[in-house]
């Protein structure tokens, strides 16, 4: 049961969101737990805690949500990252799909967050945040835990390592599916229509239509390593 200072509390639908909240990543954290969240008598989060990740992932997101991620793995002899991330139609307009769970310690860290987004840099249909369940191994003495009075953020001696880690790890994921066009749905040809009032334009209409989505699969297999093709 969670409990809160009343002075340091705020409106009762604010608190229940920040309780739904945390609870929603612990559910995440601890697949192998089972969670439930009763408010005002109506169950706004439950999981089994049969120990499947995906399974908690369903539960808390619902299984449209479930459907459209897949597992991501990387490995050496520093450091492991497995957990599962979404394909990039699968956005969030906030951080509210991203966690990170570093020793079984849920946190925040700006090279991870860094780390996510560059990953998916050039498929992203439009604005927002992937969904991104993320489990990282790696040695304590590595991380610094002082950097937050809560202990929700941590520091790595070495984040080159961390971000190269995680980096790897979601591209390896989203090169690797069977059919490209699974992961980067193509964006409909629809023009965007922009109105530009400076003296260039004319404050004329210009239509701009962005480019496939599967397009920019492409280009992002080529960075992650591909072979390239010069004309």
């Amino acid at each position: 049961m969670l409990f809160r200072s009343k002075k340091f509390m705020k409106s009762e639908r604010t608190e229940t969101s920040k309780i739904n909240d945390i609870l929603t990543k612990l559910a995440l954290a601890r697949p192998d737990v089972a969670f439930t969240l009763i408010n005002n008598g109506r169950t706004s989060v439950h999981t089994g805690g049969n120990g499947n990740a995906l399974d908690a992932v369903a539960a808390v997101y619902g299984a449209a949500v479930a459907k459209e991620v897949f597992p991501v793995s990387y490995s050496n002899d520093e450091i492991t990252v497995e957990g599962f991330v979404g394909k990039p139609s699968l956005l969030k307009s906030t951080r509210a799909w991203q966690t990170c769970i570093v020793n079984n310690r849920i946190i925040h860290n700006a090279v991870v967050f860094k780390a996510v987004e560059n990953a998916y840099h050039a498929m992203l249909p439009k604005a927002g945040y992937p969904f991104a369940l993320l489990h990282i191994h790696i040695d304590p003495a590595v991380i610094d835990i002082n950097v937050h009075p809560a202990k929700t953020e941590i520091k790595f001696s070495d984040e080159q390592q961390v971000y190269r880690a995680i980096y790897h790890s979601i591209i390896t994921a989203l090169t690797e599916r069977e059919k490209p066009e699974q992961v980067a749905t193509p964006i409909a040809p629809t023009a965007l229509t922009v109105c530009r009032t400076g003296a260039a334009t004319g404050g004329q209409q210009r239509d701009i239509h962005p480019r496939p989505a599967h397009a920019l699969f492409a280009a992002l297999a080529l960075k992650s390593g591909g072979a390239s093709h010069h004309a």
